[in-house]
């Protein structure tokens, strides 16, 4: 046995399942998709925000120390100092000087572009990595001590930039930003959503793939069902549009064959019954013949003659019935078929066995099975009957040790009308119908019969049925 993959045994083997798997395998690839941008959006809102705040407060403490007198810097720079922004005014800068460029140089040239201080006096701007996301291009190495002290502070906690504003000769204003870092929060209401989407896109797949699979599922078994020979009621055809016209044309399907079963039996049994007059009146004129002899032989023809006729009209008398499928029990019947033998004079054994019970129609099953055994009877010295079981079928098997049959000639044996028997006799060779009715009530059960010669001698047909 194939041995499958662990992704091919995980992989659902229904459509329902299928379907659902899919989907909900795009939905989750497409949120996570929306997710990712979504929190690489909102990083880059969060950046450019802190950055408006840092150039809005620079500013707005900028000029008013050049709008208001010296001796009131001091108040100042007191009043406008909060836990998340230091104000100073030094001697020196906080921030060591550091070639223009990067995202530190693109505020730095903000600022002096809205002070308008392009040379004259000096704007210096130092950023901890995590206040950009990774590093700054350009300030790299170059920061002083009390910058790298606020960078590896800000590693841990808020986000820091540090801002120096050259005021006038020795005289700096220095100004650190810490600003808290984005917030987690998100995470939860957007794993909410998600598990609300997947709850009712499961439910909306599931609802659609059972409203598709549910009429496949009556199809299928519908179609096993008219294979077993069973009579089955017309689909309902509802649903989708393509699953209506598929119900409407298995519909129509059973019609015609159904139909075309009914003509054929019809046109046999009218063939076997209009044959039974000039029967009749063909062995009234043999009655005038002198020659005794010829008499004999002509009305031995006649008599053969007369029982393809009967059995032609037993065989569309029974087509023609509708025999309800129902469950039979095999070892019972194999046991029945033996003991009507044996009381005839055959020599038939049943293998012991528990009860096997399938689905069929048990008359014309018997008569398939009688036939076998009758025709292995007729060959040979005794016949054995036994069960088979198997995950998928059930085998009645006939064994005899009569003379077998060619290989090539097996085939033929299930032709009506055909007898591999070289005398003709129909005490030894029956008329020919026997294993073509056998097959033809078989086959209309869903299995068939199948004849094999023994390794030590004589025949072996075997019955096959699908499980129920």
């Amino acid at each position: 046995m194939k041995r499958l993959s662990p992704l091919k045994r995980l992989w659902p083997g229904s459509l329902r399942g299928q379907m659902l798997l899919l989907l909900l395998a795009a939905l989750f690839a497409a949120q996570a998709l929306t997710f990712v941008i979504f929190a690489e959006q909102r990083w880059q809102a969060i950046i450019a925000a802190n950055r408006g705040q840092v150039i809005s407060r620079t500013l707005t403490v900028v000029r008013l120390l050049e709008a208001l007198p010296p001796t009131e810097h001091a108040a100042i720079v007191a009043a406008t100092s909060t836990r998340g922004f230091k104000v100073s005014l030094d001697g020196e800068s906080a921030v060591e000087a550091s070639p223009p460029g990067g995202r530190a140089g693109a505020i730095e040239a903000r600022l002096k572009d809205l002070l308008g201080r392009e040379g004259a006096m000096d704007v210096r701007v130092e950023a901890g990595e995590p206040f950009f996301g990774h590093h700054d291009e350009a300030g790299e190495g170059h920061h002083d001590e009390a910058g790298k002290k606020y960078r590896d502070e800000a590693h841990e906690g808020p986000l820091s930039l540090l801002v120096a504003v050259e005021l006038g000769p020795r005289r700096w204003l220095n100004l650190e930003h810490r600003l808290p870092p984005p917030q987690g929060g998100w995470f939860g209401p957007a794993a909410t959503y998600l598990g609300l989407t997947v709850l009712l896109l499961a439910c909306a797949t599931w609802v659609i793939a059972r409203r598709i699979t549910r009429p496949l599922a009556a199809l299928a078994s519908a179609a096993d069902r008219l294979g077993r020979g069973e009579d089955v009621p017309p689909l309902s055809e509802r649903g989708p549009l393509e699953l209506r016209r598929t119900a409407h044309a298995f519909n129509r399907m059973q019609e015609r064959l159904h139909r075309y079963v009914r003509d054929r039996t019809r046109m046999l049994a009218a063939i076997a019954h209009d044959l039974r007059t000039p029967i009749t009146a063909l062995r009234l004129r043999s009655e005038m013949l002198d020659d005794e002899e010829e008499r004999g032989r002509f009305v031995a023809s006649l008599d053969e003659m007369q029982a393809l006729v009967e059995s032609g009209l037993a065989f569309a008398r029974e087509e023609s019935e509708a025999e309800p499928v129902r469950p039979v029990d095999l070892q019972a019947l194999a046991e029945s078929v033996a003991d009507d033998l044996v009381e005839l004079g055959g020599a038939v054994a049943v293998a012991a066995g528990s009860p096997c019970v399938v689905r069929a129609r048990p008359q014309a099953l018997k008569r398939a099975l009688r036939n076998v055994v009758e025709n292995a009877l007729r060959y040979g010295a005794w016949a054995d009957l036994s069960i088979e079981r198997g995950a998928e079928s059930v085998r009645l098997v006939v064994e005899d040790d009569g003379p077998g049959i060619p290989e090539g000639e097996i085939e033929r044996a299930f032709e009506p009308f055909v007898r591999l028997e070289a005398s003709r006799s129909r005490e030894t060779g029956g008329i020919g119908l026997g294993l073509a009715i056998a097959r033809g009530v078989m086959r209309g059960h869903g299995g068939d019969v199948v004849l094999t010669n023994r390794e030590e001698g004589g025949l072996r047909a075997v019955l096959v049925l699908p499980q129920a």
